[in-house]
């Protein structure tokens, strides 16, 4: 077995150490950062089980060993307010009822035919999968969810010295990074410029979809794998900027633009995923005022501005394409997918895990075993009834969480909600993965908005106490 130091590792490992020796706290910002570097890896082990380490799992590793020392040093004892503690309690549940999952579950059911998280959907589609058995899947997937536990975990922790602000300036810079990314690697394809591929793409666990294209132009994925996961998280960080552009009475030029940036980025991916979530987004968008205006008695004259201009550069963008008769391929690749193959066989390992759950007697067949192309499909199939429900109700009691407690006086209102919805919707469509670090990142956005509020109300308490 041999270990490999990468040129993205060699620039971030050193980062990461410094930052957690500072201040362990900080590695959550730095978390979010990393999140965006899903393609990259900081170390590979090349033996018969191939995989890299994400930036990403490499800072939670390190959050992982700083809580085991807050916890050693604190003799044991986990400190969380009780408000925050049934968030804790279900999480870890649903952290360790996961693991025991991969471990068991693929020796209940071995031999069952399954889509190996290891073989790409197309090339099984044709034998309907192959028989499972465990695997170092299982294993490096009980790893990955609860070392995501344990982040959440840690944020629940150390709360109290947590800003959601500065999460929200870590989340605007990891944005910009990936939309500069993209539209260079954009131009850098058009005029032929060098593009740093073995820098942004080292890890060895990902098809990386660098090269496809559309009437000559190529499909950016920026620092992800694929064209569709960098639309997914360009469209979701949208409709974020979006929503925080408006939210106030005050409008932000500033938020307008940058939507406006990450929405031209999300549309050069030309992924069907990213329209998907950018159209249900806004309709989401459009409830949530309405909702608004219904309770506040007003209709934002703001509101129905922007509305307007967002379907102006649809119609411009569309005149575009319909010019340069790129319309047909553009067409082709992301509205008329029902007859290819792909989608085909991507449908038909969806059926397939839901044929695996009801088999498998609703338990699943253990987290890692099975590879679906929708998030939904993947959590049934391999956690089961059981283990999908408690991470429903975990999801339930965290947006319960932010909607009462979240601090209103900020500018983004409900735009990290919105945000983790548009994320949940572009993984229903395509990324089936419980690892994908976005999602984690945008259930840590939530739980700092609402406790950004938290703190707020506990400031105006003690106020009031010592006025009197």
């Amino acid at each position: 077995m041999a270990v490999e130091l990468t040129y993205f590792g060699f620039v971030f490992i050193p980062i990461a150490i410094f930052v957690g020796f500072r201040n362990n706290v900080d590695l959550i910002y730095l978390l979010i950062f990393s999140s965006i570097f899903q393609a990259a890896s900081v170390l590979n082990v090349n033996s018969q089980f191939r995989f890299g380490l994400q930036p990403y799992y490499l800072v939670s590793i390190l959050l992982t060993a700083s809580m085991c020392v807050q916890i050693i040093i604190n003799k044991g004892k986990i400190v969380i307010e009780s408000k925050k503690k049934n968030l804790a309690i279900i999480i870890l549940l649903f952290g360790v009822y996961s693991a025991i999952s991969s471990f068991i579950l693929p020796v209940v059911y071995n031999g069952m035919n399954v889509y190996s998280p290891r073989l790409g959907i197309d090339a099984q589609a044709e034998f309907g999968g192959v028989a499972l058995s465990w695997s170092y899947s299982n294993l490096a997937q009980a790893i990955y969810i609860l070392l995501n536990v344990f982040n959440v975990v840690f944020v629940l922790i150390n709360i109290e010295k947590l800003k959601f602000q500065r999460a929200n300036h870590f989340l605007i810079f990891s944005a910009f990074v990936v939309s500069i990314v993209g539209l260079y690697q954009f131009f850098a394809n058009y005029f032929g410029l060098y593009f740093p591929s073995h820098f942004f793409y080292s890890n060895p666990t990902y098809y990386i979809g660098d090269n496809q294209k559309i009437a000559n132009y190529l499909r950016i994925n920026s620092t992800f794998s694929e064209p569709s996961v960098a639309g997914i998280f360009l469209a979701s960080v949208t409709l974020y900027f979006f929503a925080s552009s408006i939210s106030k009475k005050k409008f932000s030029k500033l938020y307008f633009i940058t939507a406006m940036i990450m929405g031209f980025s999300a549309a050069i991916t030309t992924s069907t995923t990213a329209y998907f979530v950018l159209f249900i987004g806004f309709i989401l968008f459009a409830f949530f005022e309405l909702i608004s205006a219904i309770i506040k008695r007003r209709i934002s004259k703001v509101v129905v501005l922007i509305s307007f201009l967002t379907l102006a550069i649809a119609v411009v963008a569309f005149s575009i394409i319909t010019y340069y008769g790129i319309f047909p391929e553009f067409y082709d690749m992301t509205i008329d997918k029902t007859q290819s193959l792909s989608y085909i066989n991507r449908q038909l390992s969806n059926v397939a895990a839901f044929k695996i759950t009801l088999e498998s007697w609703l338990l699943g067949v253990g987290l890692g075993s099975n590879r679906p192309s929708s998030f939904i499909a993947y959590l049934f199939s391999n956690i089961g009834v059981i283990g999908s429900f408690i991470f429903f109700v975990f999801l339930c009691k965290l947006v319960q969480f932010s909607l009462i407690y979240r601090d209103k006086s900020l500018r983004v209102n409900y735009a990290p909600e919105l945000f983790f919805l548009c994320v949940l919707l572009g993984m229903a469509a395509s990324v089936p993965d419980l690892s994908f670090g976005i999602l984690w990142i945008a259930i840590i956005l939530v739980l700092l908005w609402g406790a950004s509020g938290m703190r707020l109300r506990a400031v105006g308490v003690v106020a009031t106490l010592d006025n009197k």
